[in-house]
């Protein structure tokens, strides 16, 4: 997934380029972006056949059945939605306004921006190999919390520092974060909630 999101990072920040010297326009024309996107479109074609073709599957028993009178741990839910959502508005408000920041603020080339994206990616992969190491040696709980208060030192100098370098570290480190903490995170929700739930 990694290495698709590295190609199509690469790629995406080429098109617009291309496209503007195909259509004889300037890159900074929304017409050459708007191509762009429908080249995207068309590559998710593939995908939609492939959905079609899955078949579908009986459902698993469960191996534990639900105890008398047990209620839903509601405190536990309500404590993982609030940072998955704060993670989430950490991470969507660094992949969404990266480009308009580089671009509108700092004046930055789409070639560069899709070069930052793509090298994001790359990095990415391999730092997802880290949780499992990192759970094993401070258990999910705490790897957790210092995954998250890692994105958010990460957001720090995109937030302070009004330079394109700061601004591509801090995605580069922000997304090298994610991978490492989705597993993390997944594996300690489930060791909150007792088997009977």
């Amino acid at each position: 997934m990694q290495t698709a999101g590295f190609a199509a990072s690469l790629i995406g920040g080429f098109l617009p380029g291309l496209s503007a010297g195909w259509l004889g326009l300037t890159p900074d024309d929304p017409t050459t972006f708007r191509y762009s996107l429908h080249l995207v479109a068309l590559a998710v074609v593939p995908t939609l056949l492939l959905i079609a073709a899955t078949r579908e599957i009986g459902p698993v028993r469960p191996a534990t059945r639900r105890g008398p009178g047990n209620k839903a741990p509601l405190m536990i839910i309500t404590v993982m939605t609030v940072l998955r959502v704060l993670r989430k508005f950490g991470e969507g408000s660094a992949r969404t306004f990266f480009n308009v920041y580089m671009d509108a603020g700092l004046d930055v080339e789409t070639v560069k921006i899709g070069i930052t994206f793509a090298i994001a990616q790359l990095v990415a992969g391999p730092m997802a190999l880290l949780s499992p190491i990192l759970s094993k040696r401070i258990v999910p709980g705490p790897a957790t919390l210092v995954e998250m208060i890692g994105v958010a030192i990460c957001l720090v100098p995109m937030a302070l520092i009004a330079k394109p370098i700061a601004a591509n570290v801090g995605l580069i480190a922000v997304l090298s974060f994610i991978p490492i903490m989705r597993p993390a995170i997944a594996v300690y929700t489930m060791d909150l909630v007792r088997l009977e739930y």
